[in-house]
């Protein structure tokens, strides 16, 4: 009789960083409400490209080799000063799509983002904010060698008129 082993690893992915870049010259600025958190993410299985999805309303979508345990949301940006009722596009650029593991984790996710408020609209008062969700993927190489513990990345995000 064989015996099967599952092998799951808790992996946080607790934090981004990002930065915040303006086209034109303006003297706004630019709060994290929120930051885009996938939260404690168990690897079941590696043998594919497993994927964890924060949709940027806060739903979630994650593949049979993932699950998500906790402290799970998507990134809230807020920008003030701008003209009031004017429009504003936004654009996203991950400088580093893989994230990288605070300890010596050998595997890693790779992070993509395709559900934001690509463009938005300033309240009377000046003030605009942009929701941030996003997909992580884990590499499909059948290894499953994550390390317990927080992984980050950074992308940018540019405002302009």
């Amino acid at each position: 009789m064989q015996t099967g082993k599952m092998t799951i690893c808790f992996v946080s992915i607790a934090f981004c960083f990002i930065s915040l870049a303006f086209v034109t010259p303006v003297k706004s600025e630019i709060t994290e409400l929120q930051a885009l958190s996938f939260g404690t993410v168990v690897v079941i299985s590696n043998t594919s490209p497993e994927s964890f999805t924060i949709q940027k309303n806060g739903f979630i979508n994650n593949s049979a080799g993932l699950r998500t345990m906790n402290n799970h949301q998507p990134a809230i940006f807020e920008v003030t000063d701008l003209n009031p009722n004017s429009f504003y596009n936004t654009t996203i650029d991950i400088s580093t799509p893989s994230f990288t593991p605070q300890g010596g984790s050998a595997e890693t996710f790779t992070l993509s983002i395709s559900d934001f408020d690509s463009r938005v609209q300033a309240n009377a008062q000046g003030v605009l904010q942009i929701r941030v969700g996003g997909t992580i993927t884990t590499s499909g190489n059948g290894i499953l060698n994550f390390e317990s513990t927080n992984f980050q990345t950074q992308y940018n995000i540019t405002v302009s008129r």
